[in-house]
């Protein structure tokens, strides 16, 4: 993998042995530990990182309270009260999971890690995760270990008969993580609730539309174009792509989440990226009953408004000196 150019003017070479460019910069007045990673075989990962340290790096004012707010919601404390425990941020992660040529790079997932100073609460490190996209939505914590020890991760996963694995957030009773739909990759959320109910009839659900794939998606796409073809024509019209069908806007839909319940229902969304605004195709239904509605939604808003996003399109990024101008991540 080539060097890492940085918009602060640092230039990485790839760590083989770490597996990741990483290097120490100033960080709102402290030293803080970048460590950069995506996969190796991707053309775009270089362009990617770039364009994911910039962001933060450019706005880490921004980002800074958005980490402190987000450490304020998750512990049930008031920012104030959060400068009691003398967190102090270690290490910021940026991490691609995926090939970026087909990936957005404000997708990218950010961690960021705290490790506290206080006799009270050592012992423990705090590790915030999130997006690019989404700002940080998720707190966890790091036990120490003896060493030589691995730390053990208490979170529980269920594996699918593909291989890939749904962590379960036991807050909100739902499990998550990402696999492929029909050659796309797609987040997935599988509702059980906290007392587990509907479980096995959710993955059941799950596991019959990902071998079905192919099915499912022919489907969803026939019911878009047949539910909403003057919608999409003025999409068309509006984007200005002149002898664009509504066949062939259809067709080339990127499949982008998976939602599914226990009692057999499921959402298939496509999302696509026009017009400086984001759409997302929804065909809902149940297992039994097949499709029974199809949504077309603006959902530009769910994202956050980070400048230079809509020069993402493509495998093309952002160029270093062009302004950015994130908001951090705040919701």
């Amino acid at each position: 993998m080539s060097d890492l150019e940085l918009c602060n003017g640092a230039k990485l070479p790839f760590d083989e042995e770490a597996g990741c460019f990483h290097a120490e910069f100033d960080w709102c007045g402290e030293k803080v530990e970048f460590a950069m990673y995506a996969p190796p075989e991707s053309s775009n990962s270089v362009g990617a990182l770039q364009y994911a340290f910039k962001t933060l790096y450019e706005d880490q004012e921004s980002w800074n309270d958005a980490m402190q707010e987000a450490l304020s919601d998750s512990l049930g404390l008031f920012t104030d009260d959060i400068k009691a425990f003398e967190l102090q941020l270690e290490r910021i992660v940026i991490v691609f999971l995926t090939d970026v040529s087909l990936f957005r790079p404000n997708e990218a997932c950010i961690r960021a890690h705290f490790e506290p100073m206080h006799n009270k609460v050592s012992g423990k490190a705090y590790i915030l995760t999130g997006t690019i996209r989404d700002g940080f939505t998720q707190l966890t914590f790091e036990s120490e270990t003896e060493e030589g020890e691995d730390d053990e991760d208490d979170t529980e996963y269920r594996e699918l008969s593909n291989g890939d694995e749904l962590a379960f957030s036991d807050d909100i009773g739902i499990f998550e993580g990402e696999t492929v739909f029909n050659d796309d990759e797609v987040e997935v959320f599988v509702e059980v609730l906290r007392d587990r109910s509907g479980e096995d009839a959710a993955f059941d659900a799950l596991e019959k539309i990902l071998a079905d794939s192919k099915k499912y998606d022919k489907e969803a796409r026939s019911a878009f174009l047949e539910e909403l073809k003057e919608d999409i024509d003025e999409l068309i019209e509006e984007s200005g792509e002149k002898g664009l069908t509504a066949e062939a806007f259809v067709k080339e839909l990127p499949a982008a989440i998976i939602v599914v319940d226990g009692k057999g229902g499921f959402e298939i969304s496509y999302e696509i990226e026009l017009a400086e605004s984001i759409f997302r195709f929804t065909a809902s239904g149940t297992i039994k009953g097949g499709y029974e509605e199809v949504l077309l939604e603006d959902v530009t808003d769910e994202y956050d408004d980070i400048d230079g996003f809509w020069d993402t399109l493509g495998d093309g990024y952002p160029d270093d000196d062009e302004d950015d101008d994130s908001d951090g991540g705040d919701e």
